[in-house]
């Protein structure tokens, strides 16, 4: 089975001498695949968590059995999670960038991501830092690549729009 919920399933049994049973109906059930959780980040009053595969969980408290599973609209790697406390912005392999202004329910990728004048957005993005300010809209968040040339993102609203900066080195990072 992959990943997700099935209904209208049977189960036909077979016992040691070979004796089958009539097919038996079972109730709707999921079925749900580990995946590794790389980073987590608190803000705004809630948790968020995310990981391999796009996982995302988020928890208002933290504490076990309140996580909830988020479509994160990915299936790559996501490596950090950073917030500004008015939004959450994930990045991960490839250069996945994706942005959640609703505590981390719903996640898209910003249109000024990834555009051709945004070059060096297809490395893979290791680490995300949201600076908390008390002006609503006037936070920054900056994203860092796991390669010596790559470039650092960055955004000075919120998530909304994004830049590049001039080529970095190792020295750089």
């Amino acid at each position: 089975f992959t990943q997700g919920t099935y209904s209208d399933c049977s189960l036909r049994v077979t016992d040691c001498n070979g004796n089958t049973s009539d097919n038996l109906s079972i109730s709707h059930f999921n079925v749900y695949i580990p995946q590794y959780l790389h980073s987590v980040t608190y803000g705004n009053g809630h948790f968020v968590a995310v990981g391999n595969g796009g996982r995302i969980l988020t928890s208002p408290t933290g504490d076990n059995n309140s996580w909830t599973i988020q479509e994160s609209e990915t299936t790559s790697h996501l490596y950090d999670v950073g917030t500004d406390n008015h939004s959450f912005v994930a990045v991960g392999a490839s250069g996945k960038l994706i942005r959640s202004v609703d505590n981390g329910t719903t996640w898209i990728t910003p249109t000024t991501w990834g555009q051709s004048s945004l070059s060096g957005t297809t490395i893979t993005l290791t680490a995300v830092a949201g600076q908390v300010d008390n002006i609503s809209g006037d936070n920054d968040f900056v994203v860092v690549p796991n390669a010596s040339n790559g470039k650092i993102g960055y955004s000075n609203d919120n998530g909304t729009t994004w830049s590049t900066g001039p080529d970095s080195s190792a020295n750089d990072i």
